[in-house]
């Protein structure tokens, strides 16, 4: 696998020779000129046939917050008294009023 700069992927490079050429080659002109043609084409990127092959660069390292922002919680308060779970000032449980 390599990195193709063009694509910005990794891709698995790939020989993408004409065959009617090699055909041609190999028919006419004997084995070796095929076999030439053959060895000296490029491995290429399979998405945009580009040769500018390269190392991928280093991603940025994110803390746990930027991947998975906390979400607000509502406070919830408890009763001191009975233990139930109240909003505003006063336990409608037992009666207890916040100060």
């Amino acid at each position: 696998m390599k990195y193709c700069h063009n694509c910005k992927l990794m891709v698995e490079p790939q020989k993408d020779y004409d065959t009617t050429t090699l055909l041609i080659l190999l028919l006419c002109c004997g084995i070796w000129p095929g076999l030439i043609y053959y060895g000296v084409k490029k491995k290429t990127c399979p998405m945009c046939t580009s040769t500018h092959w390269g190392i991928k660069p280093q991603e940025e390292i994110k803390t746990q917050e930027e991947i998975q922002p906390q979400i607000p919680q509502k406070e919830i308060h408890f009763c001191p008294q009975c233990g139930s779970s109240i909003s505003g000032k006063f336990c409608e449980e037992c009666g207890y009023e916040f100060k």
